[in-house]
This record gives C-alpha cells, structure tokens and sequence, in this order.
C-alpha cells in the first residue's frame, strides 16, 4: 500500500493460514485497529479506532460521518397477527325461586228437585192400603206434588294468577388453551447469541504515519 494516504483502513492476516509458524510483522507506519495510541507522524498522541476488539464491521458513510460508531440493532418492523379464535364450553346455573299466587273462587247457586206425596183419602180403616190387585179393602189414593229445594251453593271454580318473577342465572365460560405456533429456531438452523453473515476474521490496520525514510535508501 505504498502511497496509500493516512487514516486508510486495510483488512491484514499476519499468516498464510491459522497453523502456520511464520508471522509477518506490520510495515512501518501501520499500527492494528484496536485502540492502539499513535507514537509518531502528524497524529501523534491520537489513538486508532478500535474495531479488531469489538468485531465491528466497515460501513461506508460521508467524511462527517467517518469514525463514527454505532451499535447494533433491529430495523422497526410488524409482525401481522391473522387472528384466532378460542372454542368454549358453557355451562348456566338457575337460582331456586317462587311465584305468588293471588287465587278467587267463585260457586253458582242451584236448587233440587223432589216429589212430596200425601194421602187424599186418609179415613177408612186399617193403614195404607194400596189398589194393588183388589186385595185392600179400604184403598188409599195418593197425590204427588212436584217441589224444589232451597237455593244451595255447591259448585266451585277456582283461578289463580302469579305473579311475574325474574330467574336470575349465572353463565360461565371456560376457554380452552390455544397456542399460536410460534416457537424458537428451528434446531437444524445455527443459532447463537449475534447474526451474522459467513464471514472470516480479520485484522484491520490503519496507516498511521508515512514510512522513514533513510539517507541511502
């Protein structure tokens, strides 16, 4: 990166692979992205932003916005409810009560009728003696007179109204259980405490100050 400005930002492995033995040093001028203080060159005394500790990414941005941290987070978003429903068993309990009942009876008069019989003839001897074949002496005649009792109550109507009354009754509702089948990751699917892309680690570098130059060099 010879003639690379200050302040460029590289992604830089020290080795060829992680079981490797041979370890690259960092050219002169470049210091690692993790907080490191700045000993030379016109940003002496300043400190590199310290991306390699906290696994930050590089996002583009304008020069206002350059070294600008911000921390994670999840873009406002709905998540739509279709709506469900619960099925319910009812049951209804009446509390005991009575009517009133205001009762009239009401009876109609009527009379009987009767045969009052009496002797016409009533002398003679002996008793009464009948017609009945010529075998009395002294026949008795008879004389039948139709009459009516007195005017006697006897039948008897009775009516009944009750009153209006209100049955209270209590309803209760037991719902049963419903789930909405939304559960965890699926365990076939990776899943840990970040999301991330596939990715590789790196370290990031920034040149801090520009190479020493050297009388011969």
């Amino acid at each position: 990166a010879a003639g690379a400005p200050l302040g460029v930002i590289l992604a830089w492995v020290p080795k060829p692979n992680r079981n490797s033995s041979v370890v690259s040093p960092l050219p002169d001028g470049w210091l690692p992205c993790n907080g490191r203080r700045i000993t030379q060159g016109p940003w002496v005394g300043g400190v590199t932003p310290d991306l390699n500790t906290a696994g930050r990414f590089l996002r583009g941005g304008t020069e206002d916005e350059a070294l600008q941290m911000q921390e994670d987070q999840i873009k406002r978003h709905l998540h739509e409810d279709q709506g469900h429903s619960h099925g319910c068993s009812a049951s209804s309990t009446a509390s005991s009560h009575n009517h009133g009942c205001s009762a009239s009876s009401k009876a109609s008069s009527h009379i009987h009728t009767y045969q009052k019989t009496s002797e016409t003839n009533a002398g003679g001897a002996g008793g009464v003696c009948g017609t009945d074949n010529g075998k009395c002496d002294d026949p008795d005649t008879f004389a039948y007179n139709t009459r009516n009792t007195g005017s006697s109550t006897v039948s008897v109507s009775t009516s009944c109204s009750t009153s209006s009354s209100t049955v209270p009754v209590s309803t209760t509702c037991k719902t049963s259980p419903k789930t909405s089948g939304i559960g965890n990751v699926s365990p076939a699917a990776r899943s840990g405490a970040e999301t991330r892309p596939l990715n590789m680690k790196v370290v990031f570098i920034m040149k801090c100050w520009e190479k020493s130059t050297r009388i011969g060099e």
